[in-house]
């Protein structure tokens, strides 16, 4: 499950991306996201119509800049919520939306 929210910064303008795994909460400077991804089915392609190995796991990564344990969350996501909100970058509604989604 992914979400896309405005930074909470004022002076960076960046857009977060969230993606709720099945073990972590991953957070991800959106269009450096999108860069990494059209990057990778690039050269995914490219390698393919030369003859080339395939991409490793390694390569196919797209790194978050910040994650979290999802079970760790939900075992204290008051501790969590406190620590967050120490982040310019994190905002009310990424909380929202964290805390009605790692649930399922």
């Amino acid at each position: 499950m992914k979400k896309v929210f405005n930074n909470g910064s004022s002076h960076d303008k960046r857009k977060i991306m969230i993606e709720i795994e099945e073990e972590a909460i991953c957070f991800y400077f959106f269009e450096q996201y999108l860069r990494q991804e059209n990057y990778l089915q690039v050269e995914a392609e490219r390698r393919s119509m030369c003859g080339e190995d395939d991409l490793t796991e390694d390569e196919k990564r797209n790194d978050e800049f910040y994650w979290i344990d999802k079970d760790e969350w939900r075992r204290n996501v008051n501790n969590w919520h406190n620590h967050m909100e120490e982040k310019n970058w994190f905002t009310n509604e990424m909380k929202e939306w964290m805390n009605d989604n790692c649930n399922q």
